[in-house]
Parts: structure tokens; sequence; C-alpha cells
């Protein structure tokens, strides 16, 4: 299972310089921020952010971070086929549901009929 964490509960949390506590309350004051750590991806972590302004800020921030406003997460979303999320919070249901199929394995039986006969997935 994926962990998410509110920006304002991180700073309660941790030590945080005051550069670092100001940088937090300027993203914070333009709408929610979310931390996702993502147990499917080793040493991930998505922030998850309100608008396109606090992503960028994020992003020149700490280059290489993967920072998605709400607007980047519902095209992908549609891209993808799933609903379109309404806010920060829904966003990061997307995230921290299950992790992907794993594609080495076989998805099972074939239609053909050497799949049908044997049992077996047929050769590709």
């Amino acid at each position: 299972m994926c962990s998410v964490h509110a920006l304002t509960a991180i700073m309660r949390e941790y030590p945080l310089t005051p550069e670092d506590r100001a940088f937090c309350r300027a993203l914070l004051q333009q709408g929610e921020v979310l931390a996702v750590m993502l147990d499917y991806v080793p040493e991930s972590l998505v922030w998850l952010v309100s608008t396109s302004g606090q992503a960028w800020l994020l992003r020149e921030r700490q280059p290489g971070v993967v920072a998605l406003s709400l607007h980047e997460v519902a095209d992908l979303a549609g891209a993808i086929g799933d609903a379109k999320p309404a806010s920060v919070w829904e966003a990061a249901l997307l995230f921290a549901s299950s992790a992907p199929a794993d594609p080495t394995r076989p998805l099972g039986d074939s239609d053909d009929e050497a799949g049908r006969a044997g049992g077996e997935d047929a050769p590709i």
C-alpha cells in the first residue's frame, strides 16, 4: 500500500530550516500539497499539488522531482480511461491503488485451438 502525507503534517513532524518552512508556506498559500510514497516503485515520491504554479515551484527548487498538478493528473486519468479527480486527495487515490500487474507473468490460457486443447499458452 502507498502512503499519502499532507505537507502541513510533514511541516509539523520534521524539523525544517526557516527557508524551507517559508517555501512550504508559500506553496500552501496556493492550495493543497500532498506527498505520495509509491511502495511499488522503490524510493519514489510524487508530489501532488492543486495548481501548475505549485508544480513549477517544486520543480524549480528541486530539479528531477516529480510534481504533478491536479490538472496534469486529470489529463493522465482521462488518457487511461479513469475518472478525472476533483481534488488533490482524489488524485492521490489514483497513485495509491494497487501496483500494476507483473508484466513478466503469463496472462492465462489462450483462446486459440492450441491453448484450449493443451491448457497452455500458445507460443508467440
